[in-house]
């Protein structure tokens, strides 16, 4: 019996409901809708008219360093041993000298100031700093050169009337 009265109970409880407020418009909610979207778009339209008409310089140095960031590597590393100590390898550092011929203006003037100090015949190193082709943007020199041989040079480019700067590196 208490499970009919409960039964009628909530079917009362279900037909006495009444809504207290009236229903509304369905069009002023979509109409708010599509104001609030109006208004995101052209917060998007005011971003990328600032992003490649207002400031594209600004933001595109910004882009260019959040990519690229320079990183020192130590070059050096230690010996290398067997389980006795005896070392099997060392490091040693070293530099290539390079030449750009197509920048240099008189090589038998640049040979005669870098053949002394790399040890190279004058005229085989005149021929390497002769360009002979339009190609030809690099011609190694010396393969392994130590840090005497690299200040001498740097050196000799302060003292001489000759600027290899462009045309010379010293590369690890």
């Amino acid at each position: 019996m208490s499970s009919r009265r409960a039964s009628v109970r909530a079917e009362k409880r279900r037909t006495t409901f009444r809504r207290t407020t009236t229903p509304s418009d369905p069009r002023y909610r979509l109409t708010a809708l599509l104001v609030v979207f109006v208004i995101i778009g052209a917060g998007f339209v005011a971003y990328l008219v600032d992003l490649q008409a207002v400031r594209p310089d600004e933001y595109r140095k910004l882009g260019v360093e959040q990519r690229t960031k320079e990183v020192d590597i130590a070059g050096y590393r230690g010996a290398i041993v067997d389980r006795n100590g005896f070392v099997l390898a060392t490091s040693t550092p070293s530099h290539e000298i390079v030449a750009d011929p197509s920048q240099i203006d008189d090589p038998a003037a640049t040979a005669a100031v870098l053949a002394p100090i790399l040890g190279i015949d004058s005229k085989l190193l005149v021929e390497q700093l002769k360009p002979t082709s339009s190609q030809d943007k690099y011609n190694l020199l010396l393969a392994h050169a130590d840090d005497g041989v690299v200040a001498q040079i740097q050196q000799a480019k302060s003292i001489e009337k000759w600027s290899p700067c462009p045309a010379f590196s010293e590369g690890m």
